[in-house]
């Protein structure tokens, strides 16, 4: 399959909100079900606020990054279609407009820090995310 990467358009929405909560549950089952859905409508909100990338095979949206100057908001790829590189050809899209990225991940999400860590970014430091009262660990990635 082809993958595609383009930009957001309203009418990914629904998709993406699919694809963000059940990637969620997957990555953070040590977060409660509760904090992703009275997060999920934010979602729609947020979105055409800042740069968003979507991954699509055959006119289907595969997975999405969302980042705001640099600062990555969340990479999420459908999680039917994880490990077949889709995560990374979002990244190298998101690496190709800027020079220096920045990302959150939790600690106890060991495939996400794998990930990160594979694709050339650096840890500098942890600290606890207030709204879970999980660990996460920062990410750097410069040009």
């Amino acid at each position: 399959m082809k993958v595609r990467i383009r930009g957001y358009r309203k009418e990914d929405l629904k998709k993406i909100e699919e694809i963000w909560l059940k990637g969620n549950r997957e990555a953070h089952a040590f977060v409660s079900e509760e904090f992703f859905l009275e997060h999920l409508p934010m979602l729609g909100e947020l979105l055409p606020k800042v740069t968003v990338l979507v991954s699509e095979e055959e006119d289907t949206v595969t997975g999405f990054l969302g980042m705001e100057d640099g600062f990555i908001l969340g990479l999420f790829v459908d999680p039917v279609k994880q490990g077949q590189g889709i995560g990374r050809k979002l990244l190298q899209e998101a690496k190709r407009k800027t020079d220096t990225l920045t990302l959150k991940a939790f600690v106890k999400n060991k495939r996400a820090v794998a990930f990160y860590i594979r694709e050339g970014f650096t840890q500098t430091g942890t600290e606890l995310d207030e709204t879970t009262g999980e660990e996460e660990v920062t990410f750097v990635w410069k040009k």
